[in-house]
């Protein structure tokens, strides 16, 4: 053993449990984060639709001629829409819970109100039986011109409130240097 020497190999080294336990646990977060992000992402996404669809209701409601009954349908789909958006409430990022809350809120009066137009329409097409025929054409005049005077300022001040809280929507952008067009930097 005198000339001889040891080699002390040394094997790779486990980590130790502290570590392992560590890791395990961060993975763990970072799992429940992504779902996170995942969840608010669909939210965002089904927001978006359904106030695109919003905005098209809003102004098509605005015109004289509107389709009441079409409108109503179209709008039925709008509400499904910020349902889907609103599930998991508590998982969501608290500006995005509130833009698709007042996004759902103006949607729900737009569908109220086009309820009740719809249902003085059907109403009035009830009473027309037995009135004379110069109440009948007044009648559908009003009818011709869809919203009356109160619904229609309601929706142009829904549609114009609706287009301020558009400008800051919530959805990720898909520029992440933040400039439009110009030079991108790689860093």
């Amino acid at each position: 053993m005198s000339g001889e020497r040891i080699k002390a190999t040394r094997q790779p080294g486990k980590a130790g449990l502290s570590t392992r336990l560590f890791l395990g646990a961060l993975a763990v977060i970072l799992l429940a984060l992504g779902g996170l992000g995942l969840w608010n992402t669909q939210a965002v996404s089904s927001y978006n639709q359904a106030s695109a669809n919003l905005e098209q209701n809003l102004a098509e409601a605005a015109k004289p001629a509107a389709d009441i009954t079409k409108l109503k349908a179209s709008q039925g789909q709008v509400d499904e829409l910020f349902h889907q958006a609103q599930e998991g409430k508590a998982l969501l990022l608290p500006a995005t819970r509130r833009a698709i809350e007042h996004n759902a809120a103006l949607s729900g009066d737009l569908t109220r109100a086009l309820s009740r137009q719809d249902h003085l329409n059907k109403q009035g097409g009830r009473d027309r039986q037995g009135r004379s025929a110069d109440s009948l054409n007044r009648k559908k005049a009003q009818e011709r011109q869809g919203l009356d005077e109160e619904q229609r300022k309601k929706v142009e001040e829904m549609l114009k409130h609706n287009q301020d809280l558009q400008s800051p929507s919530p959805a990720p952008s898909s520029n992440p240097s933040g400039g439009s067009g110009g030079q991108s930097k790689p860093w």
